[in-house]
């Protein structure tokens, strides 16, 4: 028996293919029910394989149509057909003879009874004798001989099957089987958006520091159709998916256009064509199959569940089994097939079992990063993707000693990669965490040309005080986040008054990770020194100024390197004749404000005074200010201005010239 099968993609896509057996000579319609808002996606994607001939192309009644006039009332049926479809040919079947032609309608009368009267109801029709009415009662069969008309009778029953599935309609086609021979298997092939499958995996703890690991892959079927004794696959990876329009009605705005042009055509210019080389990287797929191991778990002690009651050996001794899928690589893409077929219910979810390995090596550690928890590590699995395909990303839960022992997030893995897996706080090791002051001394200083290049010592430490509490040996992780971007680190470890140094096994993007033992019930104290030496450039030359005080804060005044030397000192003594030459043009340029604000209050003075002898005074005092704010605006300043732009000028020519290095 040949199932129907489902690969599900975890990106929410899901490709149905769907088996139909079609008889020799025989025609055979299929109703594929679908969403209307997956519509397009089955048009886009339809295909169908087999030895059969597509007799009638897929059909379907498009999104945004109106899907058809006829309207069947469920409780008169045969008295709606024969009033919505009058005109229609029509053969009835009754008793006492068919009766063949055209549909009028139906006829309602009265008859008169002992009793009540009663409505009577017949199908009137047009023959070639007459019109002739039918009771109701007597029709046992009421054919209708066009094809159309059939037609839309089945759109109406298709109506009528959506109100009960308000969101279906149906992709239709029609298959017809070889001319003789065995039955044809027909596949129809389409792809339908669905809900993204989540893949959950159970990791154990066995003896001798192995571990068992189970996948389990949670499918929902969210459409409305069940799906009966389908193989399911699901894949790991992100094709391409997208909505069209395809399953739309639409007619195109046209543009009009002139017949006679408005004006004759002018000249054409072409642009100039580029050609530009296209590269691909050709990646070969790679596939790996692999079998189901057995393994029998047994309990181990471990320190943070020793307190924790064992279960029964026998109990936790197997894991229920089930048919593993088979895992296959192709491309980028890791496909998990069922080996059985399952049947998932309509809006409903399944956890399929996928795979279970036993896992060599993989050990219970102790990790630290100060941004995941400031006072204390997580306990968790030295984890290695010792299987032969890929692990997608999905939640892990760990069991130790048989009983839960925390979550955990498993990455997506390629085979041979390895990651920790934290998975529980650990409560019986404390952390201390403090990060120094960084400290920054010049080491090297080069000019010329106007230009300072220097290099700083940046140096920073960072001190881990870890204790345990706990009476057995762990392997304890460090990450260590560097403090610059490119630095060196470098760790010291010390345990019972000594020191030691401590190599990083590995290096992260954000910076190195150390191990070591921790001893029980030890405290030892870890320290990370990060160092870098940090370039910068300073001009010293500037169109709007000079920038001298960097040779004065860091090589003079803080005693540092070239502060003997002749140049830099030459420049320094300059830039302050400078200063205080501009300084003089600044005292200056006040004087004229004060002078200026006194003639201000003389005038005001001398118009209140009239012509008393304080009013002459002020006349005087008035003309002395004007003497001397024209000697300031006209000679001094000038002279004063001449004289800073001349010293400017020097200090230029010796910052220009200037050239010492030191510590290169």
């Amino acid at each position: 028996m040949t199932h129907d099968r489902i690969v599900v993609y975890s990106n929410g896509i899901a490709d149905h293919r769907r088996h139909f057996d079609v008889s020799p000579g025989e025609t055979r319609r299929i109703d594929l029910a679908v969403r209307r808002d997956h519509l397009a996606d089955v048009l886009a994607s339809l295909n169908v394989f087999g030895d059969v001939t597509l007799s009638a192309p897929p059909s379907f009644q498009p999104a945004d149509a109106d899907a058809g006039n006829v309207a069947i009332d469920t409780s008169n049926a045969l008295e709606a057909l024969a009033r919505g479809l009058s005109g229609s040919r029509v053969e009835i079947e009754r008793p006492a003879g068919n009766v063949r032609g055209t549909l009028v309608g139906l006829q309602e009368s009265e008859r008169g009874t002992a009793g009540e009267p009663v409505t009577a109801k017949s199908v009137v029709v047009q023959t070639e004798i007459g019109v002739r009415h039918v009771p109701l009662d007597e029709v046992t069969n009421l054919h209708f001989e066009d094809e159309t008309v059939r037609d839309e009778i089945a759109k109406a029953l298709r109506r009528n099957f959506e109100r009960i599935k308000p969101h279906s309609t149906f992709v239709e086609l029609e298959l017809t089987g070889p001319d003789s021979g065995e039955p044809a298997e027909a596949v129809v092939q389409y792809t339908l958006p669905a809900a993204a499958w989540k893949i959950a995996y159970r990791l154990r703890e066995l003896d001798d520091a192995r571990y068992e690991l189970q996948g389990f892959a949670v499918v929902t079927n969210d459409t409305d159709e069940d799906w009966k004794d389908v193989l399911v696959s699901v894949v790991t990876g992100e094709p391409i998916t997208f909505s069209t329009d395809i399953a739309e009605t639409k007619v195109p705005r046209r543009k009009h256009v002139d017949v006679v042009r408005n004006a004759a055509i002018g000249n054409v210019e072409v642009e100039e064509a580029y050609d530009f080389a296209e590269a691909s990287d050709g990646m070969a797929p790679a596939a790996a199959v692999f079998d189901a191991a057995d393994g029998d778990a047994e309990v181990v002690r471990m320190g943070a569940l020793s307190s924790v009651r064992k279960f029964d050996p026998g109990l936790q001794a197997r894991v229920a089994r089930a048919q593993s899928a088979k895992a296959t690589e192709v491309g980028d893409f890791s496909v998990f097939e069922s080996s059985t077929p399952v049947t998932i219910a309509a809006r409903r979810s399944a956890v399929i079992p996928m795979f279970l390995v036993t896992l060599d090596e993989s050990k219970t550690v102790l990790h630290y990063r100060h941004v995941n928890h400031a006072e204390r590590p997580f306990r968790a699995v030295d984890f290695t993707n010792r299987t032969e395909h890929s692990l997608g990303r999905g939640v892990c839960t760990v069991y130790q000693q048989g009983v839960y022992a925390g979550s955990c997030v498993m990455p997506a893995l390629k085979p041979g990669a390895d990651r920790l897996l934290p998975h529980a706080l650990e409560t019986g090791v404390r952390v201390h965490w403090k990060q120094e002051a960084g400290e920054r001394t010049l080491v090297t200083v080069r000019i010329s040309d106007g230009v300072v290049r220097s290099g700083e010592h940046e140096v920073g430490s960072t001190v881990y005080r870890v204790r345990s509490h706990r009476d057995e040996p762990y392997r304890f992780v460090l990450d260590h986040d560097r403090r610059y971007p490119d630095d060196v680190s470098t760790a010291t470890i010390t345990r019972n008054d000594a020191d030691d140094e401590l190599e990083a096994t590995s290096t992260r993007e954000d910076g190195p990770r150390y191990e070591f033992t921790l001893q029980p019930r030890e405290e030892v104290e870890i320290e990370v020194v990060d160092s870098r030496v940090r370039r910068s450039t300073v001009n010293l030359v500037r169109d709007s100024g000079h920038n001298v005080g960097w040779l004065s804060e860091f090589l003079v005044e803080k005693d540092g390197p070239l502060a003997d030397h002749e140049g830099v000192l030459r420049c320094i003594a300059v830039k302050s004749r400078l200063d205080e030459k501009r300084q003089e043009v600044d005292e200056a340029r006040q004087r004229i404000d004060r002078l200026a604000a006194r003639q201000e209050r003389l005038r005001e003075n001398v118009k209140a005074a009239g012509d008393g002898e304080q009013a002459a005074q002020w006349r005087s005092d008035l003309a002395d200010a004007e003497t001397e704010l024209t000697e300031l605006e006209e000679t001094t300043i000038p002279a004063l201005e001449t004289e800073a732009k001349v010293i400017d000028r020097e200090l230029r020519t010796a910052l220009e010239s200037l050239s010492a290095e030191w510590g290169v």
